[in-house]
């Protein structure tokens, strides 16, 4: 594995463990009464955006030299997305619910892309369509609010796949090429 794809495989997986301890954290709090916020929401917000753009940054690096419309659309997404989100977040709320689903969709955009090119695994690509299903029923005010661990897992596993599978190719084989 190349360093850039070393170290994208790395943020990846760093924004994993950070979704993953956030999310955890976040639910381990009490939950509020009916109509208020929990505590420390922007320490938790400020956390959210940085998972998500490592991810975006890492996951864009790793497509370079993929070619087709599920990478061309999965860099499109990711970027868009990750802009949306973290400019919405601190400015026009429903801009940032726009941002997390143009994350989403890249996000198995860019699964859909690694797994038709054979450098993702089919169970890395379950496992982001998992946690796409999961955030979609979260809720970070009530119980619901562990739903958001299984996403951090799902990045984790993206970076597990890509790891595993570009640490047994052989030299000769064909993988997209580095960026």
């Amino acid at each position: 594995m190349t360093i850039a794809r070393t170290i994208a495989t790395g943020l990846v997986g760093a924004s994993g463990a950070v979704w993953v301890v956030i999310w955890i954290r976040w639910s381990l709090l009490p939950v509020p009464a009916q109509g208020e916020l929990r505590p420390g929401g922007e320490t938790f917000d400020l956390l959210n955006v940085l998972a998500s753009g490592l991810l975006a940054v890492g996951l864009v690096v790793l497509l370079v030299g993929t070619s087709g419309p599920w990478g061309a659309a999965a860099r499109l997404l990711l970027a868009i997305g990750v802009l949306t989100l973290s400019t919405g977040h601190f400015t026009f709320y429903p801009l940032f619910i726009l941002g997390a689903l143009l994350l989403l969709a890249g996000s198995v955009a860019f699964a859909v892309a690694g797994w038709r090119n054979g450098w993702l695994p089919a169970w890395s690509l379950a496992g982001v369509l998992v946690g796409v299903v999961s955030v979609c029923v979260m809720d970070s005010n009530t119980i619901r609010a562990w739903f958001g661990v299984p996403v951090g897992v799902s990045w984790l596993g993206i970076a597990g796949g890509v790891a595993i599978r570009f640490a047994t190719l052989e030299p000769t084989d064909n993988v997209p090429p580095d960026p």
